[in-house]
């Protein structure tokens, strides 16, 4: 089909509002604090923060971060055993690489390369007229 030449029309211009839009409810299978986390990170992000690739290493975070990590820290409370305290580490640091592939945590979702740039005390920021 050619493309249409001239002004578009005001029913080409019209877009659907977002409310339409459903959030994907939490999988089945979570427990409820698990559910309620996967609904707060929802919530928290834009509709298209996620694709549906996201949503199988969000499950995971859930799960790991509102359903392990807590019994696990329970374990070790009642106990200081070397295979708790294995395990508990090898928990935080998958859900800290979750969270960083998902972008929840803002150090993901910036740039490394101008760290140095948003510096307080760096030149870099100063505009010719604040010298």
């Amino acid at each position: 089909m050619p493309k249409k030449r001239g002004r578009k029309s005001v029913a080409e211009l019209t877009t659907q509002p977002v409310a339409n839009i459903a959030r994907p409810k939490a999988p089945a299978g979570l427990e409820v604090e698990a559910a309620a986390l996967w609904d707060k990170i929802l919530r928290r992000f834009k509709l298209n923060h996620f694709n549906d690739a996201d949503l199988i290493l969000l499950r995971e975070f859930c799960h790991t971060s509102a359903t392990l990590l807590p019994r696990v820290n329970s374990q070790l409370e009642q106990t200081a055993d070397h295979g708790v305290l294995r395990t508990r580490g090898a928990l935080v640091k998958e859900a800290q690489a979750l969270a960083a592939k998902l972008r929840l945590c803002v150090s993901a979702r910036t740039r490394g390369d101008l760290a140095s740039v948003r510096d307080a005390g760096s030149t870099a920021l100063k505009r010719p007229w604040e010298e």
